[in-house]
């Protein structure tokens, strides 16, 4: 069985935003963006594409 990816298009607002603190948090506690978007249910490609890092300081070494 496949891993099970949500649009997140298709959440409210409210629900984007959690998801995009969710993902920074993650990333800047030493996550790669690959395990984040798995846990998440969304695309790794998502979560650098739709801008959800833009909210992050820089991670050393990645």
């Amino acid at each position: 069985m496949g891993v099970l990816r949500r649009d997140a298009r298709l959440l409210s607002l409210e629900a984007q935003e959690d998801l995009r603190r969710r993902a920074v948090a993650a990333v800047q506690a030493g996550h790669s963006q690959a395990d984040v978007a798995t846990v998440l249910g969304v695309s790794a490609k998502t979560v650098w594409r739709v801008g959800w890092m833009r909210y992050a300081v820089t991670v050393p070494g990645r």
